[in-house]
């Protein structure tokens, strides 16, 4: 890992943390030392290293103790080493805990919000109100987000909240954001409770992977690895990414007896020079990221697909979404149906 990129690192640090409680030993003191020293040279891998020890030691803490405490264990050596540090790590350090608070917050307002009413509606507006009164959220004053700690965020816009329709709840929100020496930008995410991410989490790495070995090969088939971040057992943000699913296309374009998919391009995106009389790169968009999602799903066995978490966005690009069932977790999920 000392000869990869700092990406590249993050990356097998999840895999390193995530995967940890399938094999047979434990974390040497070997590798607990590299990990700390690497990550505290980096701030992109020290907050995501942050965040899957902090998971991954809550999630074992019922079913195994002693692993619990080696991730309880590691996760307070990396604090400790960053408030002993540099002042660029103190800072990350004092980063991590404003995270670690700002999460809570959100909490906190979501289900102040839930216990006040049954109704969706009445919820998104209670929230909505909760947020434009919460001091905190107006002044997140360049907090890193979790999820992306690249973006800063400044504050909460309070009537961004919606609440999907769905059985968790769970909240689209978006942040005005202060990145660089850019302002007034924004950032949407979704932020989930009820609904373990850890899964969605692995198979999005897994996409990264194949699609940078895609790209060495020079192939580029427009793939979308949004980001997703568990920020607890049963919480955790996900990147919102503009696009509405086939069910919802199928259904608006299905009155005109004709392909929905491509008339939902043709509005969309028109071009009488184009193919079907839609853009080129947009059809080039949608055969390309077709057959990408097709080939990892099947090599991944990615399972539970249908209409609602398969995605298609302005642009072409087609992705999927809900990727919690895969390889032996297809298996058990069917088994006990």
């Amino acid at each position: 890992m000392e000869s990869c990129s700092n990406s590249q690192a993050t990356e097998a640090t999840e895999v390193v943390v995530l995967e940890e409680d399938d094999l047979s030993g434990r974390i040497t003191d070997d590798l607990a030392s590299f990990l700390v020293k690497y990550a505290t040279g980096y701030p992109k891998v020290a907050n995501f290293l942050f965040w899957h020890l902090k998971v991954e030691a809550e999630a074992t803490r019922k079913t195994d103790e002693a692993l619990s405490m080696v991730y309880e264990r590691l996760l307070h050596r990396l604090l400790h080493t960053l408030h002993r540090g540099t002042p660029e790590m103190k800072h990350q350090a004092e980063s991590l805990r404003m995270q670690r608070q700002f999460v809570e917050d959100l909490k906190a307002l979501m289900n102040e919000a839930k216990s006040k009413h049954n109704r969706r509606d009445l919820r998104q507006s209670a929230l909505c109100t909760l947020l434009a009164n919460a001091r905190h959220m107006k002044e997140l004053r360049g907090l890193h987000l979790p999820l992306d700690p690249s973006v800063r965020l400044a504050s909460v816009m309070p009537d961004s909240a919606v609440l999907f329709n769905s059985a968790m709840m769970p909240v689209k929100l978006t942040f005005r954001t202060i990145t660089g020496t850019d302002a007034n930008k924004e950032y949407t995410l979704i932020f989930k409770q009820g609904d373990d991410l850890r899964q969605d989490q692995l198979v999005i790495q897994m996409f990264r992977l194949m699609d940078s070995l895609f790209k060495k090969d020079q192939l580029d088939l427009k793939l979308t690895p949004y980001a997703v971040l568990s920020t607890g057992v049963n919480e955790g943000f996900v990147q919102f990414v503009k696009a509405r699913p086939l069910r919802e296309i199928i259904n608006t374009y299905k009155r005109y007896n004709t392909d929905s998919i491509k008339e939902a391009m043709k509005e969309a995106r028109p071009d009488a020079n184009g193919p079907m009389g839609i853009e080129a790169d947009v059809v080039d968009n949608y055969v390309r990221s077709l057959a990408g999602y097709c080939v990892m799903c099947y090599v991944l066995g990615v399972g539970d697909r249908h209409l609602d978490n398969l995605l298609l966005c302005e642009s072409g690009r087609l992705f999927h979404v809900d990727l919690d069932l895969y390889l032996d977790a297809i298996r058990n999920h069917y088994l006990h149906q």
